[in-house]
């Protein structure tokens, strides 16, 4: 079964859910997705089970502006698909393709009556059907297929990475996260971070500090802490494999303390050069470059924590 590559979007600004969907839309068009190839527009309220509107019609962003003119209230769940051009793979073969593409935006009612927690899931998303295509292959022999493969793999995610970039300059979200749909989507298990000041990674490593020690009853997840011995898999993402989640939950284990002291002034004496990242004036993104999804960036905020502790 296919994993699906999902990125979470943070906003501030109290736009609606429907305009929130029909800006991302733009984003794609902008990106090489075809105007008028949008389909299965659908919105439902916090039963799931019932949708208020669907069509299945092609339909460009400015038609689906107008379907949506009248849903605006603050309950509702939007979303729409398409898909992404990109390579795909027969074996060790490249080959040009798409992968389904779909944008979803919520209100934040929507989150409360369906038990979701925003800290999770955002105000909106974009997601990719298949990560495959986005993961290279770099525990393999460096023969010329796999660097061929990588090569394709590596184009594949510069192109996600330039949408995530145009979306931080012309949305400007708070912050936006980029995960597999493996784990539970908290900031240790992100591939790639968006965030537009160093002010908003305070209340990622608040809501690190919040799963240690109180968990998320609604995701049926314990408090972290009581997992020392043996890791909840899911929370930190079973990728990661049991050897490793061991030791970032003793990494924690050591760090929790220092939230207390948490300040705006010393994360902005991080020095950058420590990682791949991207500055323009939308913000920063932060990620293991070039291939991002096979890495989660557990260490930025490991490292985060241990400067707190030196303040």
């Amino acid at each position: 079964m296919s994993i699906e590559l999902v990125t979470r979007l943070w906003m501030d600004d109290e736009v609606p859910a429907r305009v929130q969907l029909t800006n991302l839309m733009q984003i794609f068009e902008s990106r090489g997705i075809e105007e008028a190839s949008w389909k299965g527009l659908t919105v439902r309220d916090s039963n799931l089970s019932r949708k208020i509107f669907q069509s299945q019609e092609l339909m460009s962003c400015r038609q689906v502006e107008t379907a949506l003119a009248n849903y605006d209230k603050a309950d509702l769940h939007f979303s729409i698909r398409s898909a992404l051009p990109c390579f795909r793979f027969k074996g060790m073969t490249p080959q040009k393709g798409f992968v389904p593409l779909w944008v979803e935006a919520w209100g934040n009612e929507f989150n409360e009556n369906v038990g979701r927690c925003r800290e999770i899931e955002g105000d909106a998303a974009f997601s990719l059907a298949d990560s495959g295509p986005f993961i290279a292959l770099i525990e393999h022999e460096e023969t010329p297929q796999v660097q061929q493969v990588n090569q394709c793999v590596e184009e594949n995610l510069d192109k996600v990475t330039e949408i995530i970039l145009t979306i931080a300059e012309c949305i400007k979200p708070m912050t936006m996260k980029a995960f597999t749909a493996k784990g539970l989507y908290q900031p240790l298990n992100a591939h790639l971070v968006f965030f537009r000041d160093s002010y908003f990674l305070i209340d990622d490593l608040k809501l690190i500090r919040k799963l240690w020690n109180e968990g998320l009853p609604n995701y049926r997840t314990a408090p972290l802490c009581e997992s020392v011995d043996k890791p909840d898999l899911f929370a930190f993402h079973p990728w990661r494999g049991m050897e490793l989640t061991s030791a970032l939950v003793s990494r924690l284990a050591a760090e929790m303390d220092s939230v207390d002291y948490l300040n705006h002034t010393c994360l902005e004496a991080i020095d950058w050069k420590h990682y791949d990242n991207y500055e323009s004036s939308g913000g920063r993104v932060v990620l293991d470059y070039p291939f991002w999804v096979n890495s989660f960036l557990d260490h930025f905020y490991l490292d985060l924590f241990n400067t707190q502790s030196k303040e």
